[in-house]
């Protein structure tokens, strides 16, 4: 995988994320075999989000609330592309 999206997640609704995730597969001229995003719940007791299929891989993890910068360090953890970026759950792509 050559990307890896980066996305900590707290209380965010799936109304909030799946716009972020919406503007990902809108891109175009990608291919997206090469893509994927990694989501961290800050909390044991986030349930997972409900994601319809999407044209990349989504991996949800989860760990203790321990606040923001702990979600983007076990993403870190997870990331196994050659490039990886950050986004906020309300951020999006145009």
């Amino acid at each position: 995988m050559k990307l890896q999206i980066l996305i900590p997640h707290y209380k965010e609704t799936e109304h909030d994320v799946k716009p972020l995730l919406d503007s990902i597969a809108l891109q175009q001229s990608v291919d997206f075999s090469e893509i994927g995003a990694i989501i961290c719940h800050d909390g044991k007791d986030i349930p997972a989000l409900n994601l319809m299929k999407y044209p990349f891989e989504v991996e949800q993890i989860w760990q203790e609330h321990k606040g923001v910068s702990a979600a983007r360090n076990t993403c870190l953890d997870h990331a196994t592309a050659d490039y990886i970026m950050f986004c906020d759950c309300d951020d999006m792509f145009i």
